[in-house]
């Protein structure tokens, strides 16, 4: 496992002539930061390395896994948080990846390793990328979701529908079915990490942006399967 905490340049393009590039744009409440970032191989459950939760932030653990035959749905825990899975979306020939996220929020999160569990079924490898947006609606933080897979190509379009407001941010996850670091982020978007595994052969890539409907990353020809989110602000 080589967990990769989330660096500092990971905030979002802005199109206000404000200079402040401390993570969030004028007006905009909602940051996104990586807090951890990994891979394994060969078993039945990922453990994360140790993160530290904003109280009352949004907590999404994203997960790639890859299999001969066709991955389970893997079950999140950690934190002292309650794990709602948003979207799980198989790809890939013969459906032998799988990509799931699902978030969390409460008002007192404990530090400490997030586990994905697939039970007794073994993975041949798996990703993980573990993010954090504070300044978020209490209650009803994720809005919305939509999922798009692809086949054999190389870009692919997510788009969300009409945005609560301006303030809103769109956070995706792409999963592709091959291994390399030239996955390029949409251009409006921050990139949050992009880890790979050459077991299994799969990458994940996770980006954010405020107030934009589409994300269009480009990687090499691959199958893809794309999660996004709109993260509401209060």
């Amino acid at each position: 496992v080589d967990p990769d905490v989330g660096d500092d340049d990971d905030a979002p393009p802005d199109d206000s002539d404000d200079s402040d590039d401390s993570g969030d744009g004028p007006g905009d409440p909602i940051a996104c930061t990586s807090l951890t970032s990994g891979s394994g191989i060969a078993s039945t459950s990922a453990v994360t390395a140790s993160v530290s939760p904003a109280a009352d932030s949004l907590v999404c653990a994203t997960f790639v896994s890859a299999l001969a035959s066709v991955p389970n749905a893997p079950t999140i825990s950690g934190n002292g948080l309650t794990w709602t899975q948003v979207a799980s979306v198989q790809f890939h020939t013969g459906n032998a990846r799988r990509i799931t996220t699902a978030c969390a929020q409460g008002d007192s999160p404990s530090a400490g390793a997030i586990t994905a569990s697939w039970g007794v079924q073994s993975q041949t490898s798996f990703l993980w990328s573990i993010v954090q947006c504070t300044g978020v609606h209490s209650t009803l933080a994720v809005d919305q979701t939509v999922t798009q897979t692809a086949s054999a190509a190389g870009t692919m379009t997510t788009t969300l529908g009409t945005l609560t407001a301006a303030t809103s941010v769109h956070l995706a996850w792409t999963g592709l079915s091959v291994t390399t670091a030239l996955t390029a982020p949409d251009a409006d978007f921050a990139e949050l990490s992009d880890v790979t595994t050459a077991t299994g052969v799969s990458t994940l890539e996770t980006q954010w942006a405020t107030n934009q409907l589409s994300v269009t990353p480009t990687f090499p020809t691959a199958s893809a399967a794309g999660i996004s989110i709109e993260v509401r602000a209060p």
